[in-house]
Formats: structure tokens, C-alpha cells, sequence
């Protein structure tokens, strides 16, 4: 892209005002929705690996103290 840093950053800015013309769902909806799926995924590979409730160390994840 060919634009100074300033326009890059104000696009940024406003990208999650643009809306698909297909779908009509804006950028935010979108990301929004991604951002659950991508939550929950990770909540559920930390359950399988037993993770959750523990704190992540420089050597790996300890039960917190409570």
C-alpha cells in the first residue's frame, strides 16, 4: 500500500467501520464474532491440557496461590 504512515494509521483507525456489501456486516461484527471463536477454542485447549487455574511461569503453568 502506498501511503504515508499517517494515512496508514488513520485507516487502521477507522477499519471497523467498513461494511461488506454483500453480507452487510461491518468489520467490527466480523471480528467480533472471529474473536469469540478464537477465545473459545483456546479456553477449550486449555481445559484439555488441564491449564486452567494456574499461572504461567518462566517454567511452565503452577497452581495459583490462593
Amino acid at each position: 500500500m502506498r501511503a504515508s504512515k499517517r494515512e496508514r494509521e488513520f485507516l487502521a483507525q477507522e477499519s471497523h467501520k467498513w461494511t461488506c456489501d454483500i453480507c452487510k456486516r461491518s468489520n467490527q461484527e466480523i471480528a467480533a464474532e472471529y474473536m469469540l471463536e478464537v477465545t473459545s477454542e483456546a479456553v477449550k485447549e486449555l481445559e484439555s491440557q488441564n491449564v486452567l487455574g494456574k499461572e504461567l511461569t518462566s517454567g511452565g503453568f503452577k497452581a495459583k496461590e490462593e
